[in-house]
């Protein structure tokens, strides 16, 4: 969860595609990465949309959806 809450805060460090390619390297294997990691994004993503909703504050709200979708597109393009 701590990966996920990194990159809905800083996308630019790239955190999933970056412990996903750490963990390729390592023979390390994480079972349903994509999905694991988007279930907690999407879980706290959707926590912090209810806070921000709640004081009105739509810039935020529309920050956090669009940092959710890109890191949904992001997801797809990690290999395989």
């Amino acid at each position: 969860m701590d990966f996920a809450i990194l990159d809905l805060n800083k996308p630019y460090l790239l955190v999933p595609e970056k412990l996903y390619e750490y963990a390729k390297r390592k023979n390390i294997e994480i079972k349903n990465f994509k999905e694991r990691f988007l279930c907690m994004a999407y879980f706290k993503g959707l926590h912090t949309l209810m806070w921000h909703a709640s004081i009105d504050d739509l810039v935020s709200c529309e920050s956090i959806t669009r940092s959710i979708n890109e890191l949904e597109e992001r997801m797809n393009r990690l290999a395989d």
